[in-house]
């Protein structure tokens, strides 16, 4: 959901701010980079969850933030 409203809101910022359509057309481009490579992330961590949670136990997890899981 955060990630649909800071879609909406950057949007919402680019289409009252720019200048002319080509600064419109970069603006929205970049908010929704931003958009998809957030969704990306979070698709990518809960992936990583799933693994790690289904591993076999006997098997040591290193190099991980431990604040992540």
């Amino acid at each position: 959901m955060e990630v649909v409203l800071l879609l909406a809101e950057g949007i919402d910022k680019a289409w009252l701010e720019a200048a002319d359509f080509k600064s419109l057309e970069l603006a929205v481009e970049r908010v929704a980079r931003e958009a998809t490579r957030q969704l990306l992330v979070m698709a990518l961590q809960a992936r990583d969850r799933e693994l790690m949670e289904g591993r076999d136990r006997r098997w040591k997890v290193v190099g991980c933030d431990p604040g992540v899981f």
